[in-house]
């Protein structure tokens, strides 16, 4: 039988009419796609998702006049769908891509050419998977907030772990951390190899604590740096000894080693995000006896899918927003 399901109904917002006929004739290579408008600036954006009710957005953040910024944060409030950053920028020096996740943008690409065929096919993945991910105004949050209680003395180290969507809570908790941590932290937060230096600056602009990435094959986690590991698998071997793992990059691969190895003397943190991943390894570091906290995610938000199965499964000790999480860590 014929797939029947509808295209995908994409609208392009890009001040140049080339890349936006490129980004076109790209997005509708495979037929299960079509462009249902072009916006020419970011005045217009608002206006247009409102009146086309697009499945995804595709938005280029660097256009003269009102910037792309200002209309991911419109549409967001106003008439919320998945954004995609597609940008001319090189990947890995994409401040302004980065600020427009923090606004409710949900990826990063760069621009595809017409003879680049990987680059279009990935741009379409990318597409369909978001036409499926429902996204909503923030209003009200979880009712089972639990006030965190003062941090422990024992904790050796902190991970902490946000799904594909978890990037402004991400910012959001290390910009409130202190200079002086007293213990380790380890960011885990996949974007593709050539984004981790930008998302290390950036970050490492957001907080005042130090920002380094996990490279190499093996590090030692000291007290007051934050670490990112942002697409290799890593576990814990030693107290305070990371190396890279085997595997896929898994949040719950993560947590089961951290539960292993320093037992209930680390702390795991589930933020907001899509998906479930970390909700399975959070369990086992709670079995132990260690603290676990969640975001609390308003309730009408696609955010809420990784801290929710997190909090009804179980694995959660504490249930927080962000300001009382970063003072409860701190």
């Amino acid at each position: 039988m014929a797939d029947q399901r509808a295209p995908v109904r994409v609208l392009i917002v890009d001040d140049s009419e080339v890349a936006r006929e490129v980004l076109k004739i790209v997005l509708e290579g495979e037929n299960d796609i079509v462009v249902v408008g072009e916006g020419r600036d970011a005045f217009s954006a608002a206006r247009l998702v409102e009146e086309l009710r697009p499945d995804v957005v595709t938005m280029d953040v660097e256009m003269p006049g009102k910037s792309g910024l200002e209309a991911v944060e419109q549409i967001m409030a106003r008439c919320p769908v998945p954004i995609v950053v597609v940008t001319s920028e090189p990947i890995h020096d994409t401040p302004l891509a980065f600020s427009a996740i923090e606004r409710g943008a949900m990826e990063i690409v760069t621009k595809p050419a017409l003879t680049d065929a990987d680059s279009g096919s990935s741009l379409r993945a990318l597409v369909r998977s978001l036409s499926h991910v429902p996204v909503f105004q923030f209003t009200e949050h979880d009712s089972r907030i639990t006030a965190p209680p003062p941090a422990d003395p024992d904790t050796e180290v902190v991970v902490v772990a946000a799904g594909p969507g978890g990037l402004p809570s991400i910012v959001s908790l290390v910009s409130r951390l202190p200079a002086q941590l007293r213990f380790p932290m380890l960011l885990h937060y996949y974007v593709v190899p050539e984004l981790g230096p930008s998302l290390t600056r950036y970050l490492a602009g957001a907080c005042k604590c130090e920002v380094r990435p996990f490279e190499g094959e093996r590090i030692s986690l000291t007290p007051g740096c934050i670490i990112l590991a942002h697409h290799q698998p890593v576990e814990f071997v030693s107290p305070l000894g990371v190396q890279s793992a085997a595997g896929s990059f898994s949040a719950s691969g993560l947590f089961h080693s951290l539960a292993r190895v320093h037992r209930s003397k680390g702390v795991g943190v589930l933020l907001g995000g899509v998906g479930t991943d970390g909700v399975e390894g959070l369990l086992a570091l709670r079995l132990e006896g260690a603290r676990t906290y969640a975001e609390a995610v308003p309730v009408h938000s696609a955010l809420r899918e990784a801290p929710h199965s997190a909090i009804t499964s179980g694995a959660i000790t504490n249930t927080c927003p962000i300001e009382q999480l970063a003072s409860a860590l701190s």
